[in-house]
């Protein structure tokens, strides 16, 4: 794992637990510099009492899947001052559906895969249930 933005890694309290295992309470940027962590392989980051990332942007790469979840079964809160956005073109939608003219979607959930997809919002099919089942 690598840790940049203009961070001198030995001011990081932190001790090593196995191999590459990085454990500190706190891991920040200076005022006026971007925080990067990256990796080659994987990245894990685990809160005994809660997690909190916070900056004036948050932004996830990966080239595969960015798997967000909470192991005891509680929420996951997004929240912005101006709203939470995916970009629409990544969601699916139902074979046959009208693309909206007025590009307003909603957001719907498979219940049994957690698969996203997106109904155009002022459609026939502007409800969730769809002629075509994407959820199976």
């Amino acid at each position: 794992m690598e840790v940049c933005g203009h961070i001198n890694p030995e001011s990081i309290t932190a001790f090593t637990v196995s191999g590459d295992s990085l454990v500190t309470h706190r891991v920040v940027s200076n005022e006026d510099q971007n925080l990067t962590v990256s990796s080659e392989g994987k990245i894990s980051v685990e809160g005994h009492e809660g997690m909190l990332f916070d900056g004036k942007m948050v932004q996830f790469d990966a080239e595969k899947d960015v798997d967000i979840s909470s192991t005891l079964n509680k929420g996951i809160i997004f929240d912005a001052a101006n709203g939470v956005h995916l970009a629409g073109d990544a969601l699916v939608m139902p074979t046959g559906a009208p693309v909206s003219s007025i590009q307003r979607f909603k957001l719907c959930a498979c219940m049994n895969t957690g698969e996203l997809f997106r109904v155009a919002a002022n459609s026939t099919y502007s409800t969730c249930t769809t002629l075509e089942s994407i959820c199976t």
